[in-house]
């Protein structure tokens, strides 16, 4: 078992050096988590790192997470 803490988890994706200069921040990006693979999460993409990784050969871009907040009563009343 993994545990964290909401709001504090971070996705980094590495990038190939072919592709790099094709992403930029802001991009909209799915992610499915391969436990819950019913599961969609959407986030953006923030800067590329400057430098390559220590193999030289992709870049690490962060993908910013939402951060999720319990729904109020009426969506849970929309939702039952």
């Amino acid at each position: 078992m993994t545990g964290f803490t909401p709001g504090k988890l971070k996705l980094v994706a590495d990038i190939p050096e072919a592709k790099a200069l094709q992403v930029e921040p802001g991009l909209k990006v799915k992610v499915i988590p391969i436990a819950q693979s019913y599961t969609l999460i959407e986030g953006t993409t923030g800067p590329r790192s400057p430098m390559p990784s220590s193999s030289g050969s992709s870049y690490q871009l962060p993908i910013e997470l939402p951060i999720r907040v319990p729904p109020d009563q009426s969506t849970r009343r929309a939702l039952a």
